[in-house]
């Protein structure tokens, strides 16, 4: 019994030491996030909300989609690759320089609700 007491409190510390970790993780990742915002389109016309399934047929034009983060990969610091899903299909979107500095961004994880507006190429 008192094997197992003991063994019970290693790994309780073991997981608390592994959530401290993950936590000091995220809050340096916070502090390196730019807190410039963002200007979405500051001339031209206005985005065209579309579903995924109507992409190509949209090529060149820009439009907003909305879905879930399906994965996320991220490139070094100036590089990111999101598969954003919508139920009619999945599509990958990039991003680059301070859009994927942003605190928004490095907090994106699988399952995040996300609307994109950009121009499809």
């Amino acid at each position: 019994l008192k094997k197992k007491m003991k063994e019970l409190k290693i790994k309780d510390r073991k997981q608390t030491n592994e959530q401290n970790n993950a936590l000091k993780v995220r809050i340096a990742k916070s502090d390196n996030a730019c807190s410039e915002d963002i200007v979405l389109f500051s001339q031209g016309p206005e985005p065209e909300k579309i579903k995924i399934s109507k992409a190509l047929s949209c090529v060149g034009q820009r439009v907003s989609i909305c879905g879930w983060v399906s994965s996320v990969r991220r490139q070094g610091k100036n590089l990111m690759f999101i598969l954003l899903r919508d139920g009619s299909g999945y599509l990958q979107c990039i991003f680059s320089d301070i859009q994927c500095q942003t605190s928004d961004a490095l907090a994106l994880s699988p399952e995040s609700t996300v609307c994109v507006h950009g121009v499809i190429s």
